[in-house]
Formats: C-alpha cells, sequence, structure tokens
C-alpha cells in the first residue's frame, strides 16, 4: 500500500444491506506468513487484495464491493488448528466465481488455504475498503460505525434466533467502560 493513497469514507454510512450480506473468504495461514514475510505479512496480504480490487475495479466499473478482514482460528492445509488470516469480499457475486483477480493474487500466496462462503458480519470481520463504481474508498471505522453494525447485527440474530455473542456490542461496552475510568 505504500505510495497509494485512496479517497476516505465513513463506514458508518455503509448502508444495511452492505453489511448483511454474503461472501466469500480467502483464507490464510496467519502464522506461516508471518513465519516467511515477518510482521508485514498481513499488510503484504492486503496490498495484493487492494491491487486484485484495482483489477476488478477495471473489469467491473458498476460493481459495489466491500474488503473485510478477519484473524480468527480455522482447520489448515494438514487439517491442524491454524490462526487464518481472511480476506473477505462482499457481495458473493457470479463475479466472484469466475476466477476473479483477489482470488487468483491470494491464491498465489503458499500459505493459502483456501476460498470458503461466509457472513462477514457475523463473524466479527471488519470492511476496511470499499469498491464503488469504479472507485475505491479506505474506510474509516469509528464508534458509530460499531454502533451501526452492532444494531445490524442485533436485527440477524433476531431473525435467526441466534443468541451467539454480539462482537460489536462488546468492544461498545469495553470502550464505554474505559471512559468512564478515564
Amino acid at each position: 500500500m505504500a505510495g497509494k493513497t485512496y479517497n476516505r469514507k465513513l463506514a458508518a454510512k455503509l448502508g444495511e444491506v452492505d453489511l448483511r450480506v454474503n461472501g466469500l473468504s480467502y483464507q490464510l495461514d496467519l502464522q506461516q506468513l508471518e513465519a516467511r514475510l515477518g510482521k508485514e505479512a498481513e499488510e503484504l496480504v492486503l496490498e495484493q487484495a487492494l491491487n486484485g480490487l484495482e483489477d476488478l475495479s477495471k473489469l467491473d466499473q458498476d460493481g459495489d464491493y466491500l474488503v473485510w478482514l478477519l484473524q480468527r482460528g480455522l482447520v489448515g492445509k494438514d487439517n491442524t488448528p491454524a490462526l487464518g488470516l481472511l480476506v473477505i469480499i462482499t457481495p458473493a457475486t457470479d463475479e466472484l466465481f469466475k476466477g476473479n483477480p483477489i482470488e487468483v493474487r491470494l491464491a498465489q500466496f503458499p500459505e493459502f488455504i483456501r476460498r470458503q462462503g461466509i457472513t462477514p458480519l457475523y463473524e466479527g470481520a471488519v470492511p476496511f475498503f470499499q469498491l464503488s463504481k469504479g472507485k475505491i474508498f479506505c474506510l474509516d471505522r469509528n464508534i458509530e460505525f460499531l454502533q451501526h453494525a452492532s444494531q445490524v447485527l442485533d436485527k440477524i440474530m433476531e431473525e435467526t434466533k441466534n443468541w451467539e455473542s454480539n462482537i460489536y456490542k462488546e468492544i461498545l461496552l469495553e470502550l464505554e467502560d474505559q471512559k468512564d475510568k478515564e
């Protein structure tokens, strides 16, 4: 990402549909990445995803996509637990199933494990970039975004009757506790 700058946009301005939509996760073994590339591994993966997003912007001038990031445990290539770095693209459209430029770039990493469908908000992922009508925006995330994401996730959980933890609400509560202590 060195040398590249993108217009900024508030993630809180993303619509509910943008946050609810399913996507594709490109899963890499973060521990193996860091062992090979060092502490810059995550940034290098994100840079490749952005390069793929730029390529996608040339192929799909009217598309509207989000790039999310998430670290979580997953099953690695050898069926053992691994710390995964997931680069998630939403929405999961036909274009994304046809060897899109993002997948092509990420699959070149030896640490690439798999592509899999995912609902990023439900998993606790955070949107970092948006491709909208051929332009890439860096998304600024703030308290307003956490509140918006928390409300959308509450709706999803109510609809599905799944009462697992709402990660965005937990972060908000932690921030409120910190603020109260100050």
